[in-house]
């Protein structure tokens, strides 16, 4: 009895793991996480200083230079989560991972934030209130992860355009 080795013309050809499809929708659905997040954020934001600010008028000028300064550096902030949602929109057909990147730093930096809001509301009220923000923030992060480990297919050499771009179609 003989072991039959197949020869190279009869063995199947190899699939990339790469799904273009999906890799757009992660894109996609990456940057719109990161605007939903910000406009979020944004809203809460937005409540608490309104709520808060007749407080203002109690506070001497050094407390007051250091909200106005934690409200600015909020507001940089939320301004960072939008701009990097909307650049993983409009980039996401481009092979750059520097969109994901930013959007893992930005999601973790998210992330850290609403876990020390949560341990402080915590502390102080005894209740846990965002719960569902840290979920959705360790998702994005999931989600960026896995786009930085998708890696895009070179094509076979042909045109520059083919050759750099794997989502052109001719």
């Amino acid at each position: 009895m003989s072991l039959h080795i197949p020869s190279p013309g009869e063995l199947p050809a190899a699939k990339p793991d790469f799904d273009a499809d999906k890799y757009l929708k992660g894109r996609r659905s990456l940057g719109v996480g990161l605007i939903v997040v910000g406009a979020i954020n944004a809203v809460f934001l937005t409540i608490g200083y309104v709520n808060s600010w007749h407080l203002m008028a109690t506070l001497d000028e050094t407390d007051k230079i250091i909200e106005i300064g934690a409200l600015a550096l909020n507001v940089l902030f939320l301004a960072a989560l939008l701009a990097c949602g909307i650049w993983n929109i409009v980039a996401r057909r481009g092979t750059s991972i520097a969109p994901i990147i930013i959007a893992l730093v930005l999601s973790a930096l998210t992330l850290t934030f609403a876990v020390i809001n949560s341990v402080d509301a915590l502390m102080s009220t005894g209740r846990m209130p965002a719960v569902a923000a840290i979920l959705i923030n360790v998702a994005l992060l999931i989600q960026a992860i896995r786009l930085l480990r998708m890696k895009p297919v070179v094509t076979t050499p042909g045109p520059v355009r083919e050759s750099v771009h794997p989502f052109y179609t001719p």
